[in-house]
């Protein structure tokens, strides 16, 4: 499936917007008339990346309404009536057919788009807007670092169909697991952290005390066990010692017997194995959710020997979104959104993520449909203009509210006021155009320092030859060593120079000539002697 066009009537900032997604075709709402149109583009764009791969990006201000859009999409995909959200959505079919579906339930919408339903097996890979990770697939991406285990759930599910895993090897990063460390954590550990969740203060101490007369480790697993699936205990099971044991046996069917805890338990205080090498009865005991995971540290190694836990936070990032997609586009409908998926990656990495998402469709006979936020020039420049969304923040004044009828939120979409080709741009142009940059690239600390000597200059500049200047020329005396240190820093060459004239022309106009000479002529034999200084 792909998303063809969004009109949002109204949704937090956004109010009255289109957003078309799709290079083949252009759609358009008018509220005004109800009329709803959509007509096929003639471009050289179509299948731009590929026959199955459509890619949109969403720029714009902090604010501009990028992450809403997302939002907006997810609650119609699936049905979310916690909150009333006007929209209509023109998405096309794997048959190629075109279908609208819309929740403005009140308007006599007029097309000659039929109605239609979305599949019910669409896939939404939704960035969680509160939590930061992939909610519906338990897979975080974002700040925080992947669930080990739930990585080895999906590793081992796909070795076991496949018994390799060879998607990452079309990648820059080239992270492939092939061995799992499995360690046993310890139990006085497991004890204390499972026994925090029980209410009772009287049973949290029984307890304890409980566990410390266990003379053996299997029965303490097995007591920790119970405890973690009974958060609140009868006092007459907790003061029968051996009752209890028996209770904890029965818990856990399929360890019922020392025979388990031996050879797949206290057998893994620390070892490492071969992915492919785990039989079916080592992954129910470890990996999978019905056995065992929380009593145990995973960590993950590749043929370089590279750890999992010793990779670096864009390392992990960039890991847990070709994993991610790579699952989760084997599916027939897949639309991924996701909400600046380049935050903690290197450049590089930003460079490359377009080109290793495209590696890891291009072969296959899904179709997918891809929906990023970014705020990477980098990203941007893989995308033909076509493929981009444009947002800016509007605010109307008060003549434009009483004289219209549409108000609008403050988010705006100005796509098609937007001339710039982005594919294979400069990504300074980028900044400035694309992103709105308007007040120049930049930071603004440096700014301000050298805006401060700019106004400086001003008020000086003006004055005449028999002006009194001493009050300026004590204000500069007070700022001019940190003005020198400032103008000597200056990485960009065109500015340094300028900034540097600036300089000498104050001193000429509050010195006079003779005196500013003698001054740039100290300056430099100062420095003479801290090349030689430097030399020695």
């Amino acid at each position: 499936m792909e998303l063809v066009y969004l009109y949002i009537e109204k949704y937090k900032n956004i109010e009255k917007q289109g957003f078309n997604f799709s290079p083949k075709f252009r759609c358009e709402y008018n509220p005004e008339n109800k009329n709803l149109t959509i007509e096929k583009k003639d471009n050289n764009l179509e299948n731009f990346f590929g026959n199955n791969i459509n890619i949109t990006a969403i720029v714009g201000e902090n604010g501009s309404g990028k992450s809403s859009i997302l939002e907006a999409i997810l609650k119609v995909i699936e049905q979310d009536e916690t909150e009333q959200i006007k929209v209509i959505l023109v998405f096309k079919k794997i048959n190629n057919e075109i279908k609208y579906t819309s929740t403005i339930i009140e308007l006599d919408i007029k097309t000659d788009i039929e109605k239609g339903t979305l599949p019910d097996n669409t896939v939404f890979a939704d960035y969680d807007f509160i939590d930061n990770n992939l909610s519906c697939y338990f897979i975080n991406y974002g700040t925080f670092a992947l669930d080990k285990s739930l990585i080895v759930n999906l590793i081992l599910a796909e070795y076991g169909r496949h018994n390799k895993i060879d998607f990452l090897e079309l990648s820059t990063f080239m992270y492939i697991p092939t061995k799992i460390e499995i360690k046993l954590k310890d139990l006085n550990l497991m004890l204390e952290e499972n026994i925090s969740f029980i209410a009772s203060d009287k049973e949290r101490k029984l307890a304890k005390q409980i566990y410390k007369s266990i003379s053996d480790s299997y029965h303490q697993f097995l007591f920790i066990c119970y405890i973690r699936s009974n958060k609140t205990f009868n006092s007459d099971i907790l003061d029968n010692k051996d009752k209890l044991l028996e209770e904890c046996k029965e818990n856990k069917g399929y360890i019922n017997n020392n025979i388990y805890w031996k050879y797949f338990i206290s057998f893994t205080v620390e070892k490492i194995f071969n992915i492919q090498d785990l039989t079916d009865e080592q992954k129910n005991i470890w990996i999978t959710k019905n056995g065992f995971p929380h009593f145990f540290d995973f960590d993950l190694i590749d043929k370089k020997d590279r750890r999992y836990n010793n990779l670096s936070q864009g390392e992990k990032h960039l890991f847990a979104i070709l994993l991610n997609l790579h699952f989760l586009g084997g599916n027939p409908n897949p639309i991924f959104l996701l909400d600046e998926p380049d935050n903690s990656l290197h450049p590089n990495w930003q460079k490359a993520l377009i080109n290793e998402i495209y590696l890891l469709f291009k072969n296959r006979k899904t179709n997918i449909h891809l929906i990023l936020t970014s705020h990477s020039p980098f990203i941007l420049s893989d995308l033909p203009k076509e493929n981009v969304i444009f947002l800016e923040q509007y605010k109307q004044d008060d003549d434009e509210v009483q004289n219209s009828s549409q108000q609008v939120g403050n988010c705006k979409n100005v796509t098609n006021s937007k001339e710039l080709q982005t594919f294979g741009q400069n990504i300074h142009t980028l900044l400035s155009d694309s992103f709105f940059m308007k007040d120049g690239l930049m930071g603004d600390f440096a700014k301000s320092k050298i805006e401060k000597i700019k106004k400086c200059y001003d008020k000086v500049k003006p004055l005449k030859k028999d002006d009194d200047k001493t009050s300026f020329i004590q204000k500069y005396k007070n700022k001019k060593i940190n003005f020198k240190q400032t103008q000597k820093i200056i990485g960009e060459p065109y500015l340094k120079v300028a900034v540097q004239n600036w300089l000498d022309e104050i001193e000429i106009i509050l010195y006079g000539k003779d005196k500013a000479l003698d001054n740039k002529i100290k300056e430099l034999q100062e420095l003479q002697k801290e090349l030689e200084n430097a030399k020695s």
